[in-house]
C-alpha cells in the first residue's frame, strides 16, 4: 500500500516504468495460505496479462484488490467495507477505495468490482477465456527466486531493494517505515528514468537524490 501511496498512484511515473508484479504460488506458499492462493493469483495475473490493459489500468485494479484483500479467501464472515478499511489486516492498513456498495465480497465480487471501476474490462467475460496457467509457473519462480525471506522488496534494474525492518525506515513493520522504504524506491526509480534518457516525470520532484 504504502508503495502505491508514494509512487504508484501518480500516472506519470506509472507510465515512465515497466511494471511486473510476480506471486508465489509453490507448495510451501499453498500449505500456508490454502489452495484459494492459487485462484488469487490467477485472477491477478489474469488481470495483468490477459485483459489487454495499459499498465496505468491494470495497476489500480490490482491495487484495488489488494486493499480487500481480505475478500479475496472470504467465508461470508467479511464485508467490502472493513475488508477495505484494514481492520482484517495484521497490519491495519486500510486500502483507498471507496463507494463499496456494489462491492461482493468475494474473489471473483471483488475482481469484478475493481476492474469495472478502473477499465471497461468486464470480469465475467476476461474470466471465460483467461489461461494463465504457464505464465503463473515462472511467475512463482521467479518470486521464489527472489525471496529471501524480506517483508517487502521490490527489483529496479537487476538489483534488489529491500525493506529492512528496525531504525532504518522508522521501527519494524509499521506504516512509518513502509512509507519511508517507498520514498527510497520512488528516489531509485526516479533516478534510473533519468539515467535511461527519458523524460523524467513531474511526480518525482523532491525525490532526487535517492534517500
Amino acid at each position: 500500500m504504502s508503495l502505491h501511496d508514494v509512487m504508484l498512484s501518480n500516472d506519470d511515473l506509472l507510465a515512465a516504468i515497466d511494471l511486473t508484479v510476480d506471486f508465489h504460488g509453490n507448495e510451501a506458499s499453498v500449505e500456508e495460505h490454502g489452495m484459494v492462493l492459487l485462484d488469487v493469483n490467477r485472477n491477478h495475473l489474469c488481470v495483468q496479462h490477459e485483459a489487454d490493459l495499459d499498465q496505468t489500468e491494470w495497476w489500480p485494479t490490482a491495487h484495488c484488490m489488494f486493499g480487500l484483500q481480505a475478500c479475496l479467501d472470504n467465508d461470508g464472515s467479511t464485508t467490502c467495507d472493513q475488508a477495505e478499511s484494514g481492520s482484517e489486516d495484521d497490519l491495519t492498513l486500510s486500502g483507498g477505495e471507496t463507494d463499496l456498495a456494489n462491492c461482493d465480497c468475494s474473489l471473483d465480487g471483488v475482481t469484478s468490482y475493481c476492474l469495472s471501476k478502473y477499465t471497461s474490462v468486464e470480469w465475467s467475460s476476461l474470466d471465460k477465456t483467461c489461461d494463465v496457467s504457464r505464465l503463473a509457473k515462472k511467475s512463482s519462480g521467479r518470486a521464489a527466486q527472489a525471496d529471501d525471506g524480506a517483508t517487502l522488496w521490490v527489483t529496479i534494474d537487476g538489483i534488489k531493494y529491500t525493506y529492512a525492518e528496525g531504525a532504518a525506515y522508522g521501527g519494524t513493520n509499521t506504516e512509518e517505515g513502509f512509507g519511508a522504504w517507498a520514498a527510497r524506491v520512488m528516489g531509485v526509480v526516479c533516478q534510473s528514468v533519468q539515467n535511461a534518457g527519458q523524460a523524467v516525470p513531474e511526480s518525482c520532484a523532491g525525490y532526487f537524490p535517492p534517500h
